[in-house]
């Protein structure tokens, strides 16, 4: 890197959010086993997030799924917003 150029920070953070249902319970009879279904959908999100607070500058990604493409997408471009 050339002396003089001048370097950003940025400080990233990423979270997945979303649901996936649990253990399903239902009132039974002592010694029967009732046959529960239990949904085993689920939905996520990923979250990506950047900020240059020497700039005031903040980015960010909101993605239904995550592999190799998306790993390589940089927020900063893509949604520059002001925080002053």
């Amino acid at each position: 890197m050339p002396k003089g150029k001048p370097i950003e920070i940025w400080f990233q953070d990423e979270a997945r959010i979303g649901q996936k249902n649990g253990i399903v319970r239902q009132w039974a009879r002592r010694g029967t086993r009732p046959r529960q279904p239990a949904d085993q959908r689920y939905e996520n999100a990923w979250l990506f997030g950047a900020i240059c607070p020497a700039r005031g500058k903040a980015a960010g990604l909101v993605l239904p799924f995550v592999g190799t493409a998306s790993m390589q997408l940089d927020p900063a471009p893509n949604m520059p917003t002001d925080l002053s």
